[in-house]
């Protein structure tokens, strides 16, 4: 497996992880109104602050100030 992941997808397991939880989180922030505690937790992360370093890792911003240009742009 991850022979596989590392020739024929270019990533590792682990990173394939988290893009799939961090895509799946601006899902969920465009697609309900949720806190950021339950968009945690629905994503597989057990500790918000691991969600939050992700988060701002791959995006340059914190998950609040994206969750509050999806709710300014919904208006």
């Amino acid at each position: 497996m991850h022979d596989f992941m590392q020739t024929r997808m270019e990533t590792s397991f682990a990173q394939y992880v988290e893009t799939y939880r961090l895509e799946r989180s601006l899902v969920l922030f465009s697609e309900k109104q949720m806190t950021i505690g339950e968009i945690t937790t629905l994503c597989g992360y057990s500790n918000p602050q691991t969600f939050r370093r992700a988060f701002q890792k791959r995006y340059g911003m914190l998950p609040s100030d994206y969750q509050k240009t999806v709710l300014y742009q919904k208006k």
